[in-house]
């Protein structure tokens, strides 16, 4: 297959397979046809958490660049607009050429065009470690993989392709659902394993408080772990969990706190201290010394991080005329809240000075309290809210996210709803162009904003990638 069918290819697998009991047998069972490429991956970093994974691995990853270390980083959710696009390589997305040769190997091996080797070696030793957390089953009855347990045996093996020849001295994995049952959970124990600020976020499937929450995501966390960086400034409930799960583990635990840089890029948060924490032990792990003068956070790293590939869907900002869009795939009531504070301090610093919300949400998500943060936001920059809907089964509707927005308190007349998001974009285009320094916040859902990028970057007006 040529670049543009891998990411077709990939496009047509299914999202979820089997019965919805999750464990890492279906994932074992390809990567072992594929030759167990995640056996052979260069020193890793493994990350966690409800909010700020992604500003992990992009911290990271530019201050591992800067101090001259070649690395490479899995993101999720896959960012648009192709799946090539999870893969990243020294802060760039990976060549074409590897990313389909990894494809292709691991549909061969998939389709049993690639026959294994006579001699597989027996299952690794970490293994039974994952066999008594219950990830690992002894049953025959395993159903296929699905598309992410698929595109984690495609970022394993163009990794391992990438380490074998030279290419790369490390790789951050950034896990895609919680922690103890995701696909990137397959590794053997990496060098440090990071878990971000926890709140509520996919309870249906993590559990419904933050303990139970935190002791998914502390399944990343095995036996032989150099390392566990968490924050300082962690839920109290779900730190002790981690905290008596790392004990468990007999691994050390650091907690970061916040490192304050100058700049007019992000409000900064404790990810950029997570960073210092991980880079530091990465450089010890892979026999680096930091460069002299370099403290690895700066004004010009938030310039980078900023600016860079790996931030999109994070306060992702870009000017049209005399207006802004901005993408934030914002989905929790925290990340929310953020979201919703960064808009009203642009409008506050007189950035902006009306506001377009093209929104979507899933069903499964504390729809309550998104919509009192956006309520709370209104109430401060004169909005227009235009609710849509994405094309999933767990999507909330159109009209009953409009509801929920007016039952929170949202005056109706400011509220839009459209069925279709092309409808909701060509709406949202019309009326951002009402006024300047208009703001177009594309949020709500991953999905959302892939669709919308795609439509809204179709236009012969200049665009422009800006910080707010």
């Amino acid at each position: 297959m040529n670049f543009k069918e891998c990411n077709e290819y990939l496009d047509t697998l299914p999202l979820f397979t089997g019965s919805g009991e999750f464990t890492l047998n279906p994932v074992a069972e390809l990567l072992q046809k594929c030759g167990n490429p995640h056996l052979e991956l260069p020193p890793t970093v493994h990350v966690t958490g409800t909010n700020g994974k992604g500003s992990v691995v992009a911290y990271c990853s530019h201050m591992l660049e800067n101090c001259g270390v070649r690395c490479a980083a899995f993101v999720s959710p896959v960012p648009p607009p192709g799946y090539h696009e999870s893969l990243i390589v020294n802060c760039n997305v990976i060549s074409e050429e590897i990313f389909c040769a990894a494809v292709n190997h691991v549909k061969k091996a998939l389709e049993g065009t690639t026959k294994p080797a006579d001699d597989q070696p027996p299952p690794p030793e970490y293994y039974s470690e994952l066999i008594s957390m219950n990830v690992l089953t002894s049953t025959k009855d395993i159903p296929p993989p699905s598309q992410f347990e698929i595109l984690t045996a495609v970022a394993f093996t163009a990794v391992k392709m990438l380490f074998s020849k030279g290419m790369i001295d490390c790789f951050i994995l950034e896990v895609g659902l919680g922690g103890r049952v995701d696909s990137t959970n397959i590794i053997p124990p990496p060098v440090v394993s990071v878990i971000t600020s926890i709140s509520l976020d996919h309870t249906g499937i993590l559990g419904s408080t933050e303990e139970e929450i935190a002791r998914e995501k502390s399944g990343i966390i095995k036996s032989g772990v150099q390392l566990v960086v968490i924050s300082r400034n962690q839920n109290v409930a779900a730190k002790a969990v981690i905290q008596k799960i790392a004990s468990q583990k007999q691994v050390d635990l650091q907690e970061a706190g916040e490192a304050v840089v100058e700049n007019q890029y992000f409000p900064v948060t404790e990810n950029l201290g997570i960073s210092e924490a991980v880079v530091r032990k990465m450089l010890q792990a892979i026999g680096r010394d930091l460069p002299t003068g370099n403290s690895l956070s700066s004004p010009a790293l938030m310039k980078q991080v900023a600016t860079s590939f790996m931030t999109q869907g994070r306060l992702e900002a870009y000017s049209v005329e005399d207006a802004f869009i901005i993408f934030d795939g914002a989905h929790n009531p925290a990340a929310v809240e953020s979201l919703c504070s960064s808009i009203e301090r642009f409008y506050n610093d007189g950035k902006i000075t009306r506001l377009v919300l093209l929104l979507a949400l899933l069903s499964d998500k504390d729809i309550p309290s998104l919509c009192k943060s956006y309520r709370n936001l209104v109430n401060v920059v004169p909005s227009v809210i235009i609710p849509t809907a994405v094309d999933s089964k767990r999507a909330l509707s159109h009209t009953d996210l409009a509801d929920q927005l007016t039952a929170a308190g949202i005056p109706k007349g400011i509220v839009t709803p459209f069925q279709t998001i092309p409808a909701a974009v060509q709406r949202a285009r019309t009326t951002t162009s009402l006024a300047p320094k208009t703001a177009l916040v594309v949020t709500g859902s991953f999905y959302l904003l892939r669709t919308a990028r795609q439509l809204l970057c179709q236009t012969d007006l200049p665009v422009k990638r800006v910080q707010l």
